[in-house]
């Protein structure tokens, strides 16, 4: 428990160092997060999806997507085969920002899980899914 812990204060230390060095505020954070891990996924992010995700409303999302478009670190573009809807995607400059602030965070990370066998790595998946609910 003890070194989750001291992990979720290191993460949320350069989280917030993050945000203050880019001004940038937590909803924008998780903001920039989500539409990262829709990418991954292969969702197609949309202002109402992302107001979901945040659980904000209408308003609110469109501020925070304005806030974000302005500041480079968003792009708005019409959905393929829906020109009537937006798609939503992270910059790659702001792409970029992020690796360079999050790597020397995240590379023991990722080094510790190359080193894990197959088996490891389904037990510490297993085990962090259950963590988290």
């Amino acid at each position: 428990m003890h070194r989750l812990r001291d992990i979720t204060l290191a993460f949320d230390a350069a989280i917030t160092e993050f945000g203050r060095t880019n001004d940038l505020g937590p909803r924008d954070i998780r903001a920039i997060i989500a539409l990262l891990d829709a990418e991954r996924a292969g969702t197609v992010a949309t202002p109402g999806w992302l107001a979901t995700r945040l659980a904000v409303n209408s308003a609110s999302c469109t501020a925070l997507v304005d806030r974000l478009v302005a500041a480079g670190h968003v792009a708005r573009g019409a959905l393929a085969g829906d020109r009537r809807k937006v798609a939503l995607t992270v910059t790659p400059e702001a792409r970029a920002l992020g690796e360079r602030f999050f790597h020397p965070l995240l590379a023991p990370i990722e080094a510790a899980a190359q080193e894990l066998s197959v088996a490891d790595a389904m037990l510490v998946d297993a085990f962090l899914t259950a963590c988290t609910g």
